[in-house]
């Protein structure tokens, strides 16, 4: 009756799920998931649950924030050391100012 693709026509209107997929050429896809289904895919992988999950985003994290805390004391090791050198050359500047100049 109309002919607009986005309706049905009146042949259509009777049609289960499985024969108008058949009919439009969609069966393939959608024949029976539940026999097609490969069991060699997922069946090896151990399922995680929320907790494991979560657990080991803590484990990431804390790991993560710990490398992040080393990095962070590496640098101000570094720059203390700088520090360090520099005040001694001063110091040493300044008796040498100190003696030559008195």
């Amino acid at each position: 009756m109309i002919s607009n693709d986005n309706h049905f026509e009146s042949d259509h209107d009777s049609l289960t799920r499985k024969q108008y997929r058949e009919l439009h050429g969609k069966g393939d896809l959608y024949d029976d998931p539940v026999n097609d289904f490969d069991s060699s895919g997922f069946d090896d992988e151990p399922s995680l649950s929320r907790q494991k999950l979560k657990q080991d985003q803590d484990l990431f994290d804390a790991q993560t924030k710990q490398q992040i805390a080393e990095q962070k004391s590496k640098k101000l090791a570094h720059r203390l050391d700088g520090l360090i050198a520099l005040f001694t050359i001063g110091i040493i500047i300044v008796f040498l100012v100190l003696f030559f100049v008195n």
